[in-house]
C-alpha cells in the first residue's frame, strides 16, 4: 500500500507528514489487525498444549513398552533357566539309564555263563543262593554264588605268549571261575556300599571267600533272587543238596538303588546251560 502527501511548506509538510504517517499507520494497523475471535496468544497456547499432550502420550507409550519389555525379558529368562534345568535333569537321567543298562548287561553276561561239572555234587562246581551252608535260610536269597566257564580273551590268545607266561602275567587264561554277587563284601569296603562282585579262578572249595572283589554298582540298597525250576519260581537254590546238580532254567534279580529306593528293578536272565524245562523240572530240596 502506498501513502502520498503533497509538497507544501515545511510546517505543512511536517504536519502533513505526521498526519500522513498517522494515516498510513492507521491503514497499516487496520490491514494487520487480526481476524475477529482470534488472538495471537491462542497460537502459542494451542501449540504448547498440543506439544505437552503429545509429549505425555509419548512418555506413557515408553513406559508401557518398557514394562512389556521387562515382562518379556523376565519370561524369557525364566524359560531359559527352566530349559537349562530340564536339560540337566534329562542328561542326568540319560546317564543314569545308561549306567543301569551297562550294569544289567554285566549281570546277564555273568549269569548266562553259569556252568556245572558233570560229575556228582562238588564244591568245585556249584550254584548256591540262600544256601544254609552259607548262612542263608534256604527259602530266600540276597546273594548268589556260582561257578562259570571263563573263556580266554582274544587279546590273550593272540598275544603269541606261551601258557606259562600268560598264566604268570594275566592269571589262568580260562577255565572254571567262581562268581559271587552280594551286598556284603568279603573284604573291607571302606565307606563304599552297593553290589559287590567277587571272582576267583580257578574255583576252590570255599565259595564264601578268596579271589578279587570290586564294587559293581554303588548305591544298591536291596537285593534278592528268584529261580525258575521248570514249574515255578523259588526263592533259593543249592546244588550241593541235590542228588544230581542242576541249574535253574532262569534267574530273576530284584534290586533297588539309593537314588530311586521306591522303584524295584528286575532283571530276568535265561541260563543256557540249564536242562530244566516244564516237562523236566528240578525237584527242590533234592535230586532231579
Amino acid at each position: 500500500m502506498e501513502c502520498r502527501v503533497g509538497h507544501h511548506s515545511n510546517r505543512k509538510r511536517h504536519g502533513t507528514h505526521r498526519n500522513g504517517s498517522s494515516l498510513c499507520g492507521a491503514r497499516r494497523q487496520r490491514h494487520r489487525s487480526p481476524r475477529p475471535g482470534f488472538h495471537p496468544s491462542d497460537v502459542h497456547g494451542s501449540s504448547g498444549g498440543d506439544a505437552l499432550r503429545r509429549r505425555g502420550f509419548s512418555l506413557i507409550e515408553v513406559m508401557v513398552v518398557l514394562a512389556l519389555s521387562a515382562v518379556l525379558t523376565l519370561t524369557i529368562a525364566r524359560a531359559f533357566v527352566h530349559a537349562t534345568e530340564m536339560e540337566r535333569a534329562f542328561a542326568i537321567s540319560r546317564e543314569s539309564e545308561a549306567q543301569a543298562r551297562e550294569f544289567e548287561e554285566s549281570i546277564r553276561t555273568l549269569i548266562e555263563s553259569a556252568s556245572l561239572s558233570r560229575s556228582a555234587a562238588t564244591l568245585e562246581s556249584f550254584f548256591m543262593a540262600g544256601a544254609v551252608s552259607l548262612g542263608g535260610d534256604g527259602i530266600t536269597s540276597d546273594s548268589l554264588t556260582f561257578t562259570a566257564v571263563k573263556r580266554p580273551m582274544d587279546a590273550v590268545i593272540g598275544s603269541g605268549l606261551d601258557f606259562e607266561t600268560i598264566n604268570e602275567r594275566f592269571g589262568p587264561p580260562g577255565g572254571i571261575e567262581e562268581v559271587s554277587l552280594s551286598l556284603t563284601p568279603v573284604g573291607n569296603p571302606g565307606e563304599r556300599s552297593g553290589l559287590f562282585l567277587r571272582t576267583q579262578m580257578p574255583a576252590d572249595s570255599e565259595p564264601s571267600q578268596g579271589g578279587y572283589e570290586r564294587l559293581l554298582l554303588e548305591g544298591v540298597q536291596s537285593l534278592r533272587f528268584e529261580f525258575f525250576d521248570g514249574a515255578s519260581w523259588v526263592g533259593a537254590w543249592d546244588t550241593t543238596t541235590q542228588t544230581t546238580p542242576r541249574l535253574p532254567a532262569a534267574v530273576k534279580m530284584y534290586y533297588t538303588t539309593s537314588d530311586q529306593p521306591e522303584v524295584e528293578r528286575v532283571i530276568t536272565v535265561r541260563v543256557p546251560a540249564s536242562d530244566a524245562t516244564i516237562d523236566n523240572p528240578v525237584t527242590i530240596g533234592g535230586g532231579a
